[in-house]
């Protein structure tokens, strides 16, 4: 019994101990899950914070992406004013090329010649104000300034200086400007050499006067000879339009005798078939019918002479080139009112070249001026002498030329062969010669 006892005894303690093992195990469970959530919601909340991070760099990279849309954007506007810089530097591309290579360019470039002769007269008053005032030639000592001694000095040394530099400017040209200007300061600081043992010098203001009295000079002269070369070109274009205006006068008078004479002669066939035969009356007939053609021929004539010598404008622009002179693809575009143009190509063959001119086209036009100023715009970039405008000169070829006038409305028939007889026999009597 009392075994049984204990047994109970022990039975009911074990199962009393059973609830507290299995809570213990459920709330251990529940603190591995607890932590294991924590640790989840740790997790979620780095992942929150790495998709705000990632949100941001998207913001990021879109004003990036906007940032660098607008970049492109003045990229744009940035190359396309550097295009347009470069190409209002090209024309001062050429200047500099040509100042290294030894030109001249414009320094003053008065609009009016008149300015010229005005700049001179300034500068060279100011040098006689400047010695004068004894400023032309300075001194180290001031009480010297006005002794004797430093007035000869001073006089003997500007003397010098203005004979070399009034020998030089009568020389100077478009190549040897610069090399004209190192001569005088050359001159300047060879003088200054030798007054500087006396304690002198010429005053560089008093250089600046003369090397700015030889550019106005040297301009001056080139303007002076481009007037005279316009007015030279004035002069043969009014005399090319008198003479035209004569041809055409004497064309249309020429013109109205020949109207005349077939008047006349067809007034007296008509008077003599009234006495005539049946039978000569048909020989009168064809007659009288051959003298009203020429009649009528005589009329068209008398009134495109007339028409002629009215429109001052009509004329022939003609095409030519000059292989011995100026080589291949050289035309000379240019325009005539002549009634006979070919006595305007004549003309142009003269003394002033070596071989005459081949002509390849000649183009009738009621406005011949208007037809050739709009062939000269259409190849300005081709001219030959791109200073004087005169000079009709274009390096292009015939069929350029063709397509031009095309264009242009106007019907022109080429001739592409240049004889150019002169110039090639030439060169067959030059190589004939090497070969004896």
């Amino acid at each position: 019994m009392v075994t049984l006892n204990i047994l109970y005894i022990v039975l009911f303690v074990g199962l009393s101990f059973i609830p507290i093992f299995v809570l213990r195990k459920k709330s251990q469970e529940c603190r591995l899950l607890k932590e294991e959530n924590e640790l989840k919601s740790n997790e979620l909340k780095e992942a929150k914070s790495e998709l705000f991070v990632l949100n941001d760099r998207i913001k990021d990279l879109d004003k990036l992406n906007e940032e660098l849309a607008l970049k492109k954007q003045n990229l744009k506007v940035i190359q396309s004013e550097i295009s347009e810089f470069n190409n209002q530097l090209e024309p001062f591309s050429e200047h500099i090329t040509l100042s290294e290579s030894g030109f001249y360019r414009y320094i003053f470039d008065f609009e009016d010649i008149d300015k010229y002769n005005e700049a001179l007269m300034v500068v060279k008053e100011s040098q006689k104000v400047m010695i004068k005032n004894n400023e032309a030639v300075l001194s180290a000592i001031p009480e010297l300034v006005s002794s004797d001694i430093t007035k000869n000095l001073a006089k003997v040394a500007l003397s010098a200086l203005n004979a070399e530099a009034e020998l030089i400017m009568k020389k100077v040209t478009y190549m040897n400007f610069d090399s004209c200007k190192d001569k005088i300061t050359k001159k300047y600081d060879s003088l200054n050499k030798n007054l500087s043992t006396v304690k002198m010098n010429i005053s560089p203001r008093y250089l600046s006067l003369k090397l700015k009295e030889l550019a106005i000079g040297f301009e001056f002269e080139e303007e002076k000879q481009k007037v005279k070369e316009e007015q030279a070109e004035i002069m043969a274009q009014m005399r090319e339009e008198e003479a035209a205006r004569r041809e055409a006068e004497k064309a249309r008078e020429d013109a109205i005798k020949e109207e005349s004479k077939y008047e006349e002669a067809l007034n007296q066939a008509r008077i003599e078939m009234e006495g005539k035969s049946e039978e000569e009356k048909d020989g009168m007939l064809a007659k009288i019918a051959e003298l009203e053609l020429k009649l009528k021929e005589a009329h068209e004539e008398r009134q495109r002479a007339t028409s002629m010598a009215q429109i001052t404008k009509a004329g022939h622009v003609y095409i030519i080139s000059n292989i011995g002179s100026f080589g291949e693809n050289v035309y000379k575009i240019g325009m005539t009112r002549r009634k006979e143009p070919l006595d305007r190509v004549k003309e142009l063959g003269d003394a002033s070249v070596p071989f005459q001119f081949d002509v390849h086209a000649m183009v009738y036009a009621e406005n011949a001026p208007e037809l050739e100023n709009s062939l000269h715009k259409y190849f300005e970039s081709r001219r030959v002498n791109k200073v004087n405008l005169r000079k009709e000169f274009f390096e292009v070829s015939l069929d350029e030329i063709e397509k031009a006038c095309t264009e242009l409305g106007k019907k022109i028939k080429v001739t592409k062969a240049a004889d150019a007889h002169e110039y090639r026999e030439t060169l067959l009597i030059t190589e004939e010669s090497k070969v004896a």
